[in-house]
């Protein structure tokens, strides 16, 4: 298969959500999630995330925040 067309399968795949960004990262061969995050903005086709995706990132990141002002404190 060409890669214009493996390309064009993976971002209709995507925007129809058959498949996440894993798939489509598998699909391309490509290891690394940035290169995916790239390909598909270059298609302007952007990552989604829900609320609750969005909500554990923040609650992460303060925890991770507190941690390393503690440690800095010691």
């Amino acid at each position: 298969m060409q890669r214009k067309v493996l390309e064009s399968l993976a971002l209709e795949g995507y925007r129809s959500e058959k498949l996440t960004a894993f798939q489509v990262s598998e699909m391309l061969g490509s290891a690394i999630p940035n290169e995916v995050d790239g390909f598909l903005k270059k298609h302007r086709v952007f990552l989604e995330y829900t609320e609750q995706e969005i909500e554990e990132q923040r609650r992460i990141l303060c925890k991770l925040l507190t941690k390393r002002n503690f440690d800095k404190k010691f």
